[in-house]
């Protein structure tokens, strides 16, 4: 017999050890297992072998065979949405055959020209089909961006523009992003259509605040009448395929202007609110027609005034009312307002009327029935004149005084000129009403309320017989729209030629003033 290697002794002792150690652990009773092992399950203590199954319950086999079906059906519904989206991405990556026109069967004539060959009445009828199809796909593609060609070009080919082509577009689409257009329906039933701009985002809430003219809910507008439809529907037109409902906050029948609230997905763009507005500055007027195309005018600041109003060189069309008037920084300076043509309301107006909304939940002012206009922006002829007749050369001149009103019953004039307001001089009409809104909030903050009266001073010179005067006024706090008219009126008997009834302000009272020298 051959001697063994260390290594076949080394591997026989460690058989002989192991084979001792399974003959001790068969032979070892029960009683000797530790209270750990004993409670060991039996499923765990025997070996796989010699385990027995489980009876499951009815019920787990139940769960069991629901769950096999709804990993089927998974399985079934991902198969059928991978096959549609290979279906869709084959169906647009298909390039489209290119146009081609019809034609029919034709001989050439030897002095020239074609002649139609007679082909019978169903290749007509073919034909008749194939020009049919082309017409209308032609019709198509020129429906798309890259070929539409019945968008009406804007003010940016002007000669005026053509230095500044480039950055004023730029600035133009900017803002562009936060103009959208507004449409009105009652029972259906188109009301109106307008612009407006994003004042105002709640991430939260996920709601938009747009701005934009009462115009879009205005139902009646005759001088001096006024009709709102505040339940009509109203949408807004985020662009030319989303739109979202929009909900009527509140509205002021004198600034015209109207507030929605609209829920929506995507955060809008907000503007740039700037109140510096100066004579000649140059702006943009910006809208959307009734495509949802971007409407862009071109024109200067004009101190003409009306009350809360300026005026802007250039025609605005009727979308475009309720639109920002931006500056060439891409800052919004005003909004459109249709009530006056060419005209728009400072923004320095607008934020105060807001301020006052949400504040006190309307927006009060003062009823003075006058109309005035500033001396500053005449011509400088008549700036002259006036400054040689009378000494004055800045100041608000009486155009016209509402017939009954306090400013007439206290004596005050057409062509009188207004220097003063509660001590303050005041030179334009913008100023003047933004002083207005201001001292009504001053009444409002000491628990006053609508309907009251309050006493507002006028220093007025009084051009008839060249002297000052100052005049206390005393006027009601209201919301709503000021009655005025503009002319009165009296009987004349036929037999006497006298006058009947003369009305209120007809004589030249000084009830209610002080001279001032």
């Amino acid at each position: 017999m051959a001697p063994m290697s260390a290594q076949e002794e080394l591997g026989e002792a460690s058989e002989s050890r192991s084979s001792r150690a399974r003959r001790r652990r068969r032979r070892s009773p029960t009683r000797h297992r530790s209270p750990a092992a004993a409670r060991v399950a039996p499923s765990e203590a025997e070996p796989p072998s010699r385990r027995r199954k489980r009876k499951r319950s009815r019920a787990a086999k139940e769960r069991c065979r629901r769950r096999k079906r709804a990993r089927a059906a998974d399985k079934n519904r991902q198969e059928v949405q991978e096959e549609e989206e290979a279906a869709a991405s084959d169906a647009s990556s298909t390039v489209s055959s290119p146009a081609r026109c019809p034609c029919l069967p034709s001989i050439a004539l030897p002095c020239g020209g074609d002649m139609l060959v007679d082909v019978g009445p169903e290749v007509e009828a073919a034909y008749d089909e194939e020009l049919e199809k082309y017409l209308a796909k032609t019709k198509r593609d020129y429906r798309l961006p890259t070929l539409d060609e019945t968008i009406s070009p804007t003010c940016m080919n002007m000669n005026e523009l053509l230095p500044i082509r480039e950055s004023a577009t730029k600035i133009v689409l900017q803002a562009a992003k936060f103009v959208v257009g507004l449409s009105s329906h009652i029972d259906g039933k188109l009301l109106a259509q307008s612009s407006g701009f994003f004042i105002d985002w709640d991430e939260r809430t996920r709601c938009g605040t747009v701005l934009t003219s009462a115009h879009i809910i205005c139902t009646k507008h005759t001088p001096g009448t006024q009709e709102y439809a505040s339940d009509s529907q109203v949408t807004v037109h985020l662009n030319r395929k989303t739109s979202v409902d929009a909900c009527l906050l509140h509205y002021d029948m004198h600034y015209n202007l109207a507030v929605f609230e609209c829920h929506m997905d995507l955060s809008p763009q907000l503007p740039c609110l700037s109140d510096e507005v100066t004579y000649a500055q140059d702006i943009f007027v910006l809208g959307r027609n009734e495509r949802l195309n971007l409407d862009i005018s071109y024109g200067q600041v004009l101190w003409f005034e009306n009350h809360h109003h300026m005026y802007v060189g250039c025609k605005v069309a009727k979308c475009d009312s309720g639109g920002p008037v931006i500056n060439f920084d891409g800052g919004v300076v005003g909004m459109v307002d249709p009530i006056v043509a060419t005209a728009f309301i400072p923004v320095s107006v607008i934020l105060r009327c807001l301020r006052l909304q949400k504040k006190f939940n309307c927006i009060p002012r003062l009823h003075l029935g006058l109309k005035l206009s500033a001396i500053k922006f005449l011509d400088p002829s008549r700036i002259e004149l006036i400054s040689d007749s009378y000494g004055i050369t800045e100041g608000l001149i009486v155009n016209k005084v509402a017939v009954g009103s306090v400013a007439e019953k206290v004596g005050i004039r057409i062509g009188d000129i207004i220097e003063c307001w509660n001590g303050e001089c005041i030179s334009t009409t913008a100023k003047l009403d933004d002083m207005l809104l201001r001292v009504c909030e001053d009444h409002f903050d000491k628990g006053n309320g609508l309907g009251c009266s309050m006493q507002l001073t006028v220093e007025v010179f009084r051009v008839r017989k060249e002297h000052r005067r100052t005049k206390r006024l005393t006027l009601i706090v209201s919301d709503e729209l000021e009655s005025f008219v503009e002319e009165g009126t009296y009987m004349v008997s036929a037999r006497e030629g006298s006058r009947e009834e003369t009305p209120h302000g007809m004589g030249d009272t000084d009830g209610g003033d002080s001279c001032v020298k």
